[in-house]
């Protein structure tokens, strides 16, 4: 719980003060682990980790697209209670954004994901910590209406947004894979 108000914290959101109250409340625990029949590792579609395996996997991350609308506060808590290590979704490249955008629904035009404004810095990080080192901005975007849009949302179109972070959205959450959870390909026998 308290790295989640570190990271809030250490991003400058003070103009989202309440941000913090809401989280101060929240107990963030990964659900116990659920008993799995043997995973599958092999599947490259599926999510081969306990309590998660109805999560789409593209190489060594899991993604899902919730359907609950909530704040950017309340998506980011709920993909770390659905798994240790869950989190909003971070984008590093164009086939990771159009991997997103295969997961909107009919009906929904944008979801958040884990892009946050330092204030300090003036720019967007996501919540891993990692750098924004691909963009794919809406026109004109990101434009901070008002001094209060912290948060990033993803449009259907794969274009982003900067938001006030109390707006009501779907959310997509991801899981990176850890060594462990990844089939190890076999080397290759060499002839000589």
């Amino acid at each position: 719980m308290k790295s989640l108000l570190i990271l809030f914290t250490l991003l400058g959101l003070g103009a989202c003060r309440t941000l913090e109250i809401l989280m101060e409340d929240a107990v963030v625990e990964a659900p116990a682990p659920e008993p799995c029949e043997k995973m599958n590792l092999s599947d490259t579609t599926r999510c081969p980790v306990c309590g998660i395996q109805d999560w789409g996997r593209v190489g060594n991350t899991c993604y899902k697209l919730f359907n609950s609308r909530v704040s950017y506060a309340s998506a980011e808590l709920s993909c770390r209670r659905r798994i240790s290590g869950g989190r909003l979704a971070s984008i590093h490249s164009s086939g990771e954004n159009q991997v997103l955008v295969g997961l909107f629904p009919c009906g929904v035009p944008s979801a958040w994901v884990g892009g946050l404004y330092l204030q300090q810095g003036k720019s967007f990080i996501w919540t891993d910590g990692s750098d924004i080192n691909y963009q794919n901005w809406a026109p004109g975007e990101p434009n901070n209406i008002n001094g209060k849009e912290f948060c990033m949302e993803m449009y259907k179109s794969g274009k982003w947004n900067d938001l006030f972070c109390y707006t009501q959205r779907v959310f997509i959450c991801e899981y990176r894979l850890n060594r462990s959870e990844v089939q190890e390909e076999e080397p290759l026998e060499t002839v000589d």
